[in-house]
């Protein structure tokens, strides 16, 4: 594993090991098979999951000064914690979800995600529930952006009156439905 110390870097080279680095990165950036010490983040962190599924990165006593930290994973059915990912799914502000298999229809999320606004499963095309546990379970979760196809309105509708009430607004989005906490900020679900 080649070895970089003390560099002050704008890309990530996998299978490479950092020590006392600072990052200024732009854009996704594949960081598995990757270990980091002492190291500093800054700006952006884009995180996009390699699915070759080899290591996951390694963080080892590093600081995160990030204005936002995205995570592109690809996941079977249960996203579970992985080990030396607990920092940055601390620091996740939004996780975009790809599927494994293609009929997967749920997705259970095995994770503390203190910071998370934004989850975004709309590449998930056979997803059959809607997760408003979500809402519940992640307190700082604004937005669930889920795929078109499903019947998601009548759905959604079948929900008693209480539950209803919690949702600012479910629209039609690009790439999917997005499903949006009712909060006092107008700008949450755009």
């Amino acid at each position: 594993m080649k070895v970089v110390k003390g560099k002050t870097l704008h890309a990530v080279e996998r299978h490479t090991e950092y020590r006392g680095c600072t990052f200024y990165l732009e854009g996704s950036h594949c960081l598995d098979d990757c270990v980091f010490e002492n190291c500093s983040f800054r700006g952006e962190l884009h995180y996009v999951e390699s699915n070759e599924k080899i290591r996951t990165p390694v963080f080892s006593n590093c600081s995160f000064n990030c204005k936002s930290v995205l995570i592109d994973s690809i996941e079977s059915y249960q996203m579970i914690p992985v080990p030396g990912m607990e920092k940055l799914l601390e620091l996740a502000n939004e996780i975009k979800i790809t599927p494994l298999w293609d009929s997967q229809e749920k997705i259970n999320i095995e994770l503390d995600l203190p910071e998370i606004k934004t989850i975004d499963i709309s590449a998930c095309k056979s997803y059959s529930e809607i997760p408003i546990d979500w809402f519940d379970r992640f307190p700082t979760l604004e937005k669930v952006i889920l795929p078109f196809g499903l019947n998601l309105v009548a759905t959604l509708r079948e929900f008693p009156p209480e539950e209803r009430i919690k949702f600012k607004a479910f629209y039609e989005k690009s790439k999917g439905y997005a499903l949006c906490r009712n909060t006092q900020k107008e700008d949450t679900c755009e």
